[in-house]
């Protein structure tokens, strides 16, 4: 499973994701601009909690999603956006430094509503910062 750096046509795409979930945070949220702040996971959950996006609207959760990933890089130390590539093609990542330690975003929220699973985006923050920092301490998570 290739981890690459992002190219030109992944952040373009990253940048339109972006938008749409701008779009979602003006039209179902606070209005409120997205900056990759903490707050911004409360932003999220409004919209999340505006019961808009339900099953039919994958896309517009992975954006959301995305948007999450910009707060995870912004605020956690040594994480940036990569490619995994695997016989499915190629998914967005957050990646730790240039090491193997990574994870995809862009279905964790979509997976959640479309399994009828309540979805907590400060929980999922929390566990997934909790979780970084065990990886990095475990042995060998640098390489």
């Amino acid at each position: 499973m290739p981890i690459t750096h992002t190219n030109d046509t992944d952040n373009e795409q990253l940048d339109k994701m972006m938008r749409v979930a701008h779009e979602m945070v003006a039209k179902y949220g606070s209005g409120n601009e997205l900056n990759q702040s903490l707050g911004d996971l409360d932003e999220m959950q409004v919209v999340i909690d505006s019961g808009e996006l339900g099953t039919d609207k994958s896309y517009e959760l992975q954006c959301l999603a995305i948007a999450f990933g910009h707060v995870l890089g912004k605020n956690v130390g040594g994480l940036d956006w990569a490619v995994i590539e695997n016989k499915n093609g190629r998914d967005l990542a957050m990646r730790y430094e240039d090491t193997k330690l990574c994870f995809p975003v862009r279905t964790i929220l979509s997976q959640r509503v479309e399994a009828g699973q309540e979805v907590d985006i400060k929980a999922i923050y929390g566990q997934l910062t909790d979780k970084l920092e065990e990886l990095k301490a475990g042995p060998g998570a640098m390489s």
